[in-house]
C-alpha cells in the first residue's frame, strides 16, 4: 500500500518532529506492507512561502529568501525524519523522503497520482499561529475536495484527553465508522477491508436516521401497520451487522459494535465520538464529480477542515 505523507517544519522537539501527528498515527494504524513517501514542498524561487514572507508579499515589501539554504535545510529535515521514523513500520514497510517545489496541495496530489498511491496523509493539528493554522486547513480542504485518493487527516489529541493514556498502554486505536449504507458506502467498507489496518483495537459501526421527520410523516399518514421508525432502525441495525461481518474477515484483531442513532448524521457522529472517546473517525467520500463533492460538504468536508480533537480518514472508493 503506497502512502504519500505531507511533511512540514515543526518547531518542537530536537529534530523538529515531536509535534507531528501523521507518522505516529500511521504507525498505530499499521497498514500492512506500507510504502511511505514523505514529501516536503518548498516554495519555488520568486514565490512567497508562508507566515511573515506571505504577509510581506501581500503589502508589496521585497522578499528575497535564500532558496538554496531553504532547500538544504529542508533536505536535512527530511533526512532526519526518515532516519528517525524509518524503522517505525516494521520489516514489511519502507520509508523514503522527497523534496519538491510548488503549491503544497497540488504537489501532494500530483505525487500521489504519479506513484499510484492509495492514501494521502496530512497533519491537521493546530499550528503555532493563526495564519499557519489557516494554511494547514487550506491544504486539507484542497486535498479532500480534489484528490483521487483516500485522505488521512492526523490530529494530535489534547494532552488531557480521557482514555488517551490507557489506549497507548493497550497499543490500539478506537475508531468510529459512519455509514449511510449506500452502494458507495459499501464500496468504502470494502476498501477499508483491503487497507486492513491492524492497529484498530475497537471499531464502532454507526448509522443514523432522522426519527423526528419520520414521526411527523407517520402522523400525517395516520395509523400504519408498521412503525416506520422501528422498521428503519431494524433495517440499519441489520446493515451494520453486514458491515461488521465483511470487516471482521480483514481486521482479525479488531472488536466491533453496532450503533444506530435517531438523530441527524452530524449530531450522531459527534455523540458517538464523544461516548466512545474515539481517536479516529472514518467516513466515505462521494465520487469524483463536482456535484458529488458538494454533497460531501455537509459531513465529510466538515470533519476534514474543522479543528477537532481526533483524526479523520476519508475513504474514496
Amino acid at each position: 500500500m503506497k502512502i504519500v505523507v505531507g511533511l512540514d517544519y515543526l518547531e518542537e522537539g530536537p529534530d523538529g518532529t515531536e509535534a507531528a501527528a501523521t507518522l505516529p498515527l500511521l504507525k498505530e494504524l499499521h497498514f500492512p506492507a506500507a510504502e511511505i513517501e514523505m514529501l516536503h514542498v518548498v516554495a519555488p524561487c520568486g514565490v512567497p512561502d508562508h507566515g511573515l514572507q506571505m504577509l510581506l508579499f501581500a503589502v508589496g515589501e521585497p522578499v528575497e529568501p535564500d532558496y538554496v539554504a531553504e532547500r538544504a535545510a529542508a533536505q536535512n529535515m527530511v533526512d532526519r525524519v526518515v532516519d528517525r521514523f524509518g524503522g517505525f513500520f516494521g520489516s514489511d514497510g519502507t520509508v523514503r523522503g522527497l523534496i519538491l517545489a510548488g503549491k503544497v496541495s497540488a504537489r501532494l496530489m500530483d505525487r500521489a497520482d504519479s506513484t499510484h498511491a492509495a492514501l494521502i496523509a496530512i497533519d491537521g493539528s493546530p499550528q503555532h499561529s493563526i495564519l499557519d493554522t489557516f494554511l494547514t486547513a487550506s491544504v486539507a480542504r484542497d486535498v479532500v475536495v480534489s484528490a483521487r485518493q483516500s485522505v488521512l487527516i492526523a490530529r494530535n489529541r489534547p494532552a488531557g484527553a480521557v482514555g488517551a493514556t490507557s489506549r497507548r498502554a493497550s497499543g490500539g486505536l478506537r475508531a468510529v465508522l459512519a455509514t449511510d449504507h449506500s452502494s458507495y458506502a459499501d464500496r468504502c467498507v470494502e476498501l477499508l477491508g483491503r487497507f486492513a489496518p491492524a492497529g484498530i483495537e475497537h471499531l464502532d459501526v454507526l448509522a443514523a436516521y432522522p426519527a423526528q421527520q419520520l414521526r411527523r410523516r407517520r402522523t400525517l399518514a395516520g395509523d400504519l401497520a408498521i412503525d416506520p421508525v422501528e422498521a428503519i432502525h431494524d433495517h440499519l441495525a441489520r446493515r451494520n451487522d453486514r458491515v461488521i461481518d465483511v470487516l471482521s474477515h480483514h481486521l482479525a484483531g479488531t472488536t466491533f459494535s453496532s450503533h444506530v442513532i435517531a438523530a441527524p448524521v452530524q449530531s450522531a457522529i459527534d455523540q458517538r465520538m464523544m461516548e466512545a472517546d474515539a481517536d479516529l473517525l472514518i467516513l466515505g467520500a462521494r465520487g469524483h464529480g463536482f456535484v458529488e463533492r458538494i454533497l460531501l460538504g455537509s459531513v465529510s468536508f466538515h470533519y476534514a477542515i474543522v479543528n477537532l480533537p481526533y483524526s479523520v480518514l476519508i475513504l474514496r472508493a
